[in-house]
């Protein structure tokens, strides 16, 4: 793979940003001053993922355009994960973003400072969470949390997907009774009236697709419960695939609204077309989305009988 050079040169204290070029500039040098301390810890960058990088990213760029440089606003907002700048976004999830990266010899305080409050929390949660960083995201929620409409959505979200995974792989401390009040106090949250108005989100569209969400989370309560009489590989099988997908299925109905609502950017190609652009990513998410649970349920009604 070609190397990027580091253009840890850049004086991001005086940078205007205005266009995607700037941004990746931008981005390069924060990411290669990220690089630069994970190498100092020693830690294997490979296991890094966009789920941190976004965080470190969004919240040193919001210090120094709230400190330093008020035209040093990376495009970005809230999505799937919470925080995230543009690039981010798009990638999320992603760990190739380091890779091609030089690290830089020079690091910004804001970076190190940014960098150090949160890299314990998430390598505590990447070691003891499994799939999802409960624990990081709990963090980011609870105390990083910059919009009151969206608090109750994201930790709801956190819990119900967290405790659907522990729920089919059979991991201790989560009982079918604590599921049920994830998924209702998920509901509650995606139906209040400050965050639909928020987000724009319409009502009657929403409750549609939460009363699928509910159909497949009782699905699952239900095997869970019966699971040592069942004894069938396949139905075992579709149940773990179902509650390792929770997460795609509560994010992405919601997750492009939340993200138009919260976008904040300079980037003047930005403002014309992304929220129309992210429009339509919410139509097309929508359609999938709903296209795919109601295939999920219809792919469990040979089992309705067994599961009653």
């Amino acid at each position: 793979m070609t190397t990027i050079v580091n253009q840890g040169e850049l004086d991001l204290y005086n940078l205007k940003i205005g266009n995607e070029t700037d941004e990746g500039k931008v981005e390069r040098v924060m990411l290669s001053q990220v690089k630069r301390l994970l190498l100092d810890k020693g830690y294997n960058c490979d296991k890094i993922n966009t789920i941190f990088l976004n965080k470190v990213i969004y919240f040193s760029a919001n210090k120094i355009f709230n400190n330093k440089n008020p035209g040093l606003l990376l495009s970005g907002g809230w999505y799937k994960y919470g925080p995230c700048y543009e690039k981010g976004r798009v990638g999320e999830g992603t760990r190739l973003f380091l890779e091609p990266l030089q690290p830089s010899k020079r690091v910004l305080e804001e970076v190190e400072i940014v960098f150090n409050e949160e890299f314990p929390l998430f390598i505590k949660s990447a070691e003891n969470d499994d799939q999802f960083y409960h624990s990081y995201l709990d963090h980011i929620y609870k105390q990083k949390q910059e919009h009151d409409e969206l608090k109750d959505f994201y930790l709801t979200k956190n819990e119900v997907c967290f405790n659907a995974y522990n729920l089919a792989f059979n991991k201790e401390g989560v009982s079918s009774e604590q599921f049920r009040k994830n998924l209702l106090d998920f509901e509650k949250a995606a139906l209040d009236k400050d965050y639909l108005g928020f987000t724009r989100l319409n009502e009657d569209k929403v409750d549609r697709i939460l009363k699928l969400i509910s159909l497949v989370g009782e699905t699952l309560i239900k095997y869970t419960e019966q699971k040592d009489s069942l004894n069938d590989d396949f139905l075992e099988f579709q149940i773990k695939s179902m509650a390792f997908n929770f997460d795609k299925f509560i994010q992405m109905p919601f997750a492009d609204k939340n993200y138009i609502a919260t976008f904040k950017t300079n980037n003047a190609h930005f403002k014309l077309i992304k929220k129309d652009e992210m429009e339509k990513q919410f139509a097309k998410h929508n359609d999938y989305i709903e296209t795919k649970l109601t295939e999920t349920i219809e792919l469990m009604e040979p089992y309705k009988t067994l599961l009653m």
